[in-house]
């Protein structure tokens, strides 16, 4: 039993869109190539990239309304910047409306002829990529992963050396129930990116769910190593319980707690542990806590157990 959020996700990072990349990534992507970006829009000029890269700095700094009502100033002025388009979808999910966003992704990307993506010298930074990349996102967090994996695919034909976009398509794969894919695609992501915190967790979360337990568990411990979370902590915690090793996968529950007290799925999935060795009691006390945190309880058999009249 793992709860359904557990993934440290590509969408965690930019999750519904909500891309805060930081200033000095966000602005290769919109500053990148820019000889290259000429080919997608004949309006580009001096002006126009010293506009893009002030909203880049507003929408870092979080002035999303701004960003938004300036680049819809621009557009009906008749700025046919990609990036102005990018930087407005952005601020249009991050303000809630996903489905303007996935227009303006749509805009982009039905836009430019996929010669040019030959032409490319940098793709992960090119524009119609990233915005490929986002409407992927956009799909996923709305639950349509045929839509995602579309998408996902098609950036991985344009470079089979993006981890990101190999590890989203390992995530992708394995809520479309095709485990086999999901662990070819998050090997893969690992090999070009042994380093990466995001790819090493899923990576762990990956295998356990194809029953590797002993895997999962070296994954997870790589991961602690870079960084000590609470999520990486529980993940360990599912593997070791698997193969009945009680007493570390308390002890994991226990550090999950510790760095993360009021996460309900703590409380919940250490609560399985004290029910595989018969603690009624202490297992229902667990359940408990982890309902009063605001965790969905009630479809577990446990709760049943607890609240058998």
């Amino acid at each position: 039993m793992i709860d359904t959020n557990y993934k440290h996700t590509i969408f965690s990072k930019r999750t519904k869109a909500y891309f805060v990349l930081g200033f000095f990534y966000i602005s290769l992507i919109l500053g990148c190539d820019r000889t290259n970006s000429k080919q997608i829009s004949t309006s580009t000029s001096t002006k126009s990239f010293a506009i893009e890269d002030t909203l880049t700095k507003a929408f870092n700094d979080g002035n999303f309304e701004l960003v938004l009502n300036s680049c819809n100033e621009e557009i009906n002025s008749g700025n046919l910047s990609p990036t102005i388009r990018l930087l407005r979808a952005w601020a249009y999910s991050k303000l809630g409306n996903d489905s303007l966003a996935i227009k303006d992704l749509d805009f982009i990307i039905d836009n430019v002829s996929d010669t040019i993506y030959g032409n490319l010298d940098n793709k992960r930074l090119n524009i119609v990529y990233q915005a490929i990349y986002n409407k992927s996102e956009l799909m996923s967090a709305i639950r349509d992963y045929f839509s995602a994996r579309d998408l996902l695919e098609k950036l991985r034909l344009i470079d089979t050396s993006d981890a990101e976009v190999l590890e989203a398509l390992a995530l992708t794969y394995s809520e479309l129930d095709n485990l086999n894919l999901a662990m070819i695609y998050i090997h893969k992501a690992y090999q070009l990116d042994s380093l990466n915190i995001s790819i090493i967790n899923n990576s762990g979360f990956l295998a356990h769910d194809n029953k590797e337990f002993t895997k999962a568990i070296y994954y997870f411990s790589r991961a602690l190593k870079i960084e000590e979370t609470s999520i990486i902590y529980r993940g360990r915690a599912y593997a070791y319980r698997r193969i009945a090793n009680f007493d570390l996968s308390e002890k994991d529950f226990l550090k999950a707690i510790e760095l993360n007290p009021s996460d309900a799925y703590n409380y919940i999935h250490y609560s399985v542990l004290y029910f595989m060795q018969g603690n009624k009691e202490k297992g229902c006390n667990l359940l408990k806590k982890g309902e009063i945190l605001g965790g969905k309880v009630k479809h577990l058999v446990f709760y049943r157990i607890c609240n058998k009249q």
